[in-house]
């Protein structure tokens, strides 16, 4: 056993003497701090002289102690964040000693090469008084040099917001934020599997389905908030107000006999109102707590691992992942690991489904954030690519606050660089946001709206990395009482920037141009499941102004050129096609085809329009 043991001695003396004249009688008070806290007065008469002894507890509390998790291999200084409460105001930091019966303690460090719990003692003693804090470092798995798993790119997700999208079954919330009457279930989603295996969608994401419990003392607020399932109460059971476990079995198997994978949503920073054995709450956030880690994590990685292993679901969408991220550690580090490794187990059993462990993060923040809250630390290999999200609506329309943007904007932080594992996911819509339709409505371009509609989606059936797609926006869904303002919802009760997009969920009754976008969508995304480069190739700009933009995609297999022209107009571009390895360009929606000749290649770009080309 290692200590690290500093022991200062404090004594501290006031003393007062005052001398009078040539009588020599002496006054004198004398302050002494000692161990005691009592007070005496002595009055000599025959010296006049008077002595106040006043002595005060020392009191010392070590702060600042929690139980750690680290990776194998990593040294950890156990002074970080470490304090000492003292009621004389000295400082007694350099008087604590720190030891473990079963690790090595050098200095104030600890280190571990292999994977271990080890048990940690605080310990400070001065002037008979003493403190005591036992914490224990958990080392994990060591850093791995992480890679890109080639199956998540290829995912294409459409996103349930649950208790607003399809009414399967009598019963349901019947309220909530938003337009919808919130009677959505897993009922109405199993209802809906063959639309979306019609739209070529591969995956589907719902908000959180788990319990959250009713009160009585619930004002209106508290109980919508209930609906949106982001502050459960228990993990471990669907709410019923959407269904029950089997029945959302029931879901799971419809879903894969169709190929279509299962993700959960996660909401492991935040619970609601009431206490979770296994949890540790921390400070209040709207109608329940936030979540303190590592004391909070064994439950979590049970839930995370638990819904894959019991009822084969693929993955997570996690809520404000960045919740996670304390004390300077990523604590999705250890969910991730812990679901990869029951995915291996079970692949290695010759499973097929509950074998993907797909983990996606919600960062909404700038990338630098991006970067420390979702892949510092090997956290997650997914994170919601929010700055592409901005400026692509941006260029085509404007963004919830009224920005509008270019297309060197949108290749800017197309360039932008994350770890090398990183593999963001590009959306257009969630259910916090307004919808791509509402946003064409405020920039004033509803006589292109269909238009626009086709020329954003194409930009993500053209994006290297998973995609996700929001209910409704493959028909064009938008809130018909805004037109120009953001500002026109605050006459709808319940009705706000962040919750607007919560409609109906519809898969039948489309009018002609609604049936043309969905048709349009189902064909962009079996390009993508198609074509690799895609969905995994390379990427290379070839083409950028005011109006065009051209990324040359490039994989093994296949090569594909994406033009997206925003103008209203037709325009013909030479395209640079030195990395090109073929002879011709196919239009892949029309048949059209162009040559290639001297390294270049001249061809015609439909206005407002998203193009593909294969290079043969």
């Amino acid at each position: 056993m290692k200590k690290c043991l500093i022991l200062l001695l404090l004594t501290l003396v006031f003393s007062l003497t005052s001398c009078t004249d040539t009588t020599e009688t002496s006054n004198s008070t004398t302050s002494n701090l000692t161990s005691s806290s009592t007070t005496n007065s002595t009055t000599n008469t025959d010296t006049n002289s008077t002595t106040v002894s006043t002595t005060v507890n020392l009191n010392l509390t070590i702060l600042g102690t929690r139980n750690i998790v680290l990776p194998a291999e990593e040294t950890f200084d156990l002074l970080s964040g470490i304090s000492i409460y003292s009621n004389t105001h000295d400082i007694y930091i350099d008087s604590i000693e720190i030891s473990s019966d079963n690790c090595t303690v050098t200095g104030s460090n600890i280190l571990s090469s292999t994977e271990q719990v080890c048990n940690v003692t605080y310990y400070i003693e001065k002037s008979d008084n003493s403190d005591t804090k036992d914490i224990t470092v958990t080392f994990t798995k060591p850093y791995q040099i992480l890679s890109q798993i080639e199956e998540f790119n290829n995912l294409r997700i459409y996103q349930i917001f649950v208790s607003a999208y399809n009414d399967g079954i009598s019963g349901g919330y019947d309220y909530g934020y938003g337009p919808s009457n919130h009677n959505g279930d897993l009922q109405g989603i199993i209802n809906s599997l063959d639309y979306i295996q019609s739209l070529n969608m591969n995956a589907i994401w719902l908000t959180p389905i788990f319990e959250s419990k009713y009160s009585l003392s619930y004002d209106n607020y508290e109980k919508r908030g209930r609906s949106t399932g982001y502050f459960p109460d228990d993990y471990y059971t669907i709410d019923p107000n959407f269904g029950t476990n089997e029945l959302f079995r029931t879901l799971v198997t419809e879903a894969h006999n169709r190929g279509i994978y299962v993700l959960l949503d996660g909401v492991f920073g935040h619970h609601g109102s009431y206490t979770i054995p296994g949890v540790t709450d921390g400070e209040s956030q709207w109608y329940g707590h936030q979540v303190e880690y590592p004391e909070s994590l064994e439950y979590f990685i049970d839930v995370a691992t638990y819904w894959i292993d019991e009822y084969e679901i693929d993955g997570w969408r996690l809520d404000q992942s960045y919740q996670l991220y304390q004390d300077n550690y990523n604590y999705f580090r250890e969910i991730r690991n812990a679901v990869e490794d029951l995915c291996e187990e079970r692949k290695l059993a010759g499973e097929e489904w509950g074998i993907l462990g797909y983990l996606v993060g919600e960062v909404w923040d700038s990338p630098d954030n991006i970067q420390k809250y979702a892949f510092n630390y090997n956290a997650l290999r997914s994170a919601f690519d929010f700055p592409v999200r901005y400026q692509l609506v941006r260029a085509l329309a404007v963004d919830e606050n009224g920005y509008t943007g270019t297309l060197f904007d949108l290749n800017y932080v197309m360039n932008l660089s994350y770890s090398e594992f990183a593999q963001p996911n590009l959306f257009l819509t969630n259910h916090d946001l307004l919808r791509f339709g509402d946003l064409l409505q405020i920039s004033g371009n509803q006589n292109q709206y269909y238009e626009r509609h086709k020329m954003a989606l194409s930009f993500l059936a053209a994006y290297t990395g998973p995609i996700t797609i929001y209910y409704g926006d493959e028909y064009g869904d938008e809130f018909e009482d805004m037109s120009t303002s953001i500002a026109e919802l605050n006459q709808f009760p319940y009705i706000a920037r962040d919750n607007v997009a919560r409609s109906i969920g519809y898969i039948d009754g489309f009018d002609v141009n609604q049936q043309d976008l969905i048709d349009y969508v189902s064909e962009i995304m079996a390009l993508r499941d198609q074509y690799n480069s895609l969905w995994n190739g390379t990427r290379y700009n070839t083409y950028l102004s005011s109006t065009i933009y051209a990324d040359l995609k490039i994989s093994a297999d296949n090569q594909i050129l994406y033009v997206l022209n925003i103008s209203d107009s037709s325009q013909t571009i030479f395209v640079n096609a030195g990395l090109m390895d073929g002879t011709i360009l196919r239009n892949l929606m029309t048949d059209e085809t162009f040559n290639i000749t001297d390294n270049s290649v001249a061809i015609d770009i439909d206005g407002l329009s998203g193009s593909f080309f294969i290079i043969e």
